[in-house]
């Protein structure tokens, strides 16, 4: 084989190797980053591929990912945290279409480019920056709701009853009542004995005090 048949034949499986991100890498990823991060570059990954019905379902849980996220900051509180429901995203597109990628590389191509990995953790750093300051501008923003009273009032009055009362009781929820005219409220704290008390709730500045008539 002269050198310029040899030359040629690196060219061509060159060109015949498709250029891929290592998409156990991705996954991996996902991890510091989201899920979407993830998502995003096996969507990539199956258009080198030329799959573009699996590209379309990445694209698809990309899109839904951060819908979710901005249902998260602009929607009402939800009951479960939104690290434990990322969390339970990540594994869900890990086991329903990352898996599906990893296992197809592996069994189906033998060697890749290798993608430099700077631009998409570039993406993922701006993109994480800017979820976490659109999520810090909008609580800042945000008037506290009654269920944000309540749930941070419950703590201090188990401490004025433990503290300042000697009492040793906890209080397990309160239930804003009403408002009153200087923008107080008037609640009732359920404790650990089922025994109910008024309560006062003052907000100043942001922070929630709270006293026991």
């Amino acid at each position: 084989m002269s050198v310029d048949e040899h030359i040629d034949n690196e060219q061509s499986n060159s060109e015949s190797q498709p250029e891929l991100w290592n998409p156990n890498a991705a996954a991996c990823w996902s991890i510091i980053f989201n899920p979407i991060f993830g998502a995003w570059v096996h969507a990539r990954n199956w258009k080198s591929l030329n799959r573009p019905k699996e590209e379309k379902w990445s694209m698809y849980f990309v899109y839904f990912l951060i819908l979710f996220h901005l249902f998260l900051i602009f929607g009402p509180t939800p009951k479960t945290s939104g690290t434990s429901l990322s969390i339970m995203f990540l594994f869900t597109w890990y086991f329903s279409l990352g898996k599906q990628q990893v296992n197809y590389v592996k069994e189906n191509i033998s060697d890749y480019q290798k993608k430099s990995w700077i631009k998409p953790l570039l993406y993922g750093i701006c993109g994480y920056g800017i979820l976490i300051t659109v999520s810090l501008v909008f609580a800042f923003l945000a008037p506290i709701s009654t269920d944000d009273i309540e749930e941070s009032a419950a703590p201090l009055v188990t401490q004025i009853l433990q503290d300042q009362l000697k009492e040793n009781k906890t209080c397990k929820t309160v239930s804003v009542t009403s408002e009153l005219p200087n923008g107080s409220y008037e609640a009732v704290a359920i404790l650990d004995d089922e025994t109910e008390i008024k309560i006062v709730i003052q907000l100043e500045d942001g922070m929630v005090y709270v006293s026991i008539p």
